[in-house]
């Protein structure tokens, strides 16, 4: 079975944007560990969380979706995604 270039860069491309994603995952888990916050890994890895869905997340989806049950871990989260931590 062969491959046409077109499949094979498709694979590739699908590859690195599974790769990217995945470090971008990795970089919110270390925001979280760097928070005191590993507690939530779980759910953010279940998730799928990366840094662009992270910045769409408000307290609503951090409390139902993620799972962050302390108010103060919400805000503190919501702060680091707004820009003043």
């Amino acid at each position: 079975m062969t491959h046409s270039s077109t499949q094979i860069l498709w694979h590739s491309q699908n590859i690195l944007g599974t790769y990217e994603a995945f470090c971008l995952c990795v970089q919110v888990l270390t925001l979280l560990t760097c928070m005191g916050l590993k507690a939530y890994h779980d759910s953010f890895i279940e998730e799928q969380v990366n840094g662009e869905i992270l910045s769409e997340c408000d307290e609503d989806v951090l409390k139902n979706d993620l799972k962050v049950t302390s108010k103060l871990h919400r805000m503190r989260i919501l702060k680091v995604i707004s820009g003043e931590i």
